[in-house]
C-alpha cells in the first residue's frame, strides 16, 4: 500500500528538539485513482493519435485545450502540448485566423453544429490545403458550453463528439479535372 508522511520537530517547553512527531496517511486509494486517470488520459490521447484525421479542440475563446498528433503536424509542432494555451492567429493558418474564429463563435453562440464544410488552411511551409471540417460544441460534464470542438457524423446522423478536418486537396483536384477535361489527368515525365 501506498503512505503520505508528515513530520515535524517535537518540542519541549523550552523550546528545545527532544523527538519527532508524525503522522502517517494511507493514501492507496488516491494513488491507484491517479494511476487510473493517467492510463485512461494516455489510452485517449493513443486513440486520438491513431484515427486518420485531425482532431482538436478550444474554449469558447478560441484557445487551443488539445489536438491529436496529426493536427500537431499540420501546425508544425512536435508534439500535441505545444498547441495548449495558443490561438489561431499563433498558428501557420493566420491568415484564416479570422475565418476559423468566426466558424467557432458561430457554434458556441447558436450551441448547434457546423457540420461537412471546406475551408481552406495553410500549411507550415507556406502551402495551402483544402480541409473538410465539421464542428460542435463542447460541452463539460453539466453540459455546460465550454467551447468548440468537431463532429463525427454518424450513419445515424449524430454526433459522437470527436473532432476532425480532413484533407481534401486531392478530391478537389479529380473534381476539377473532370468538369475541366472530362477525365482526370495523371502526372507524368516525358522523356
Amino acid at each position: 500500500f501506498w503512505v503520505e508522511t508528515t513530520k515535524a520537530p517535537l518540542l519541549d517547553e523550552a523550546g528545545d528538539i527532544i523527538g519527532v512527531v508524525g503522522l502517517i496517511s494511507d493514501v492507496t486509494a488516491y494513488y491507484r485513482q491517479s494511476m487510473d486517470l493517467r492510463q485512461t488520459q494516455h489510452m485517449l490521447q493513443s486513440v486520438l493519435d491513431t484515427i486518420p484525421a485531425r482532431v482538436f479542440w478550444k474554449d469558447c475563446d478560441g484557445i487551443y485545450l488539445g489536438c491529436n498528433q496529426l493536427f500537431a503536424n499540420d501546425a508544425g509542432l512536435e508534439s500535441p502540448h505545444q498547441i495548449l494555451g495558443q490561438t489561431d492567429y499563433e498558428m501557420g493558418w493566420a491568415k484564416q485566423a479570422e475565418l476559423y474564429r468566426a466558424d467557432d463563435a458561430a457554434v458556441v453562440n447558436s450551441g448547434e453544429p457546423k457540420v461537412g464544410y471546406e475551408e481552406p488552411q495553410t500549411t507550415p511551409d507556406g502551402g495551402r490545403i483544402w480541409l473538410n471540417t465539421s464542428k460542435i460544441p463542447l460541452r463539460d460534464s453539466r453540459g455546460e458550453l465550454i467551447g468548440v470542438n468537431s463532429a463525427i457524423l454518424t450513419r445515424s446522423g449524430g454526433n459522437i463528439g470527436i473532432g476532425f478536418a480532413i484533407p481534401i486537396n486531392r478530391a478537389k483536384r479529380i473534381i476539377s479535372d473532370l468538369i475541366n477535361y472530362g477525365t482526370v489527368v495523371q502526372p507524368w515525365i516525358g522523356v
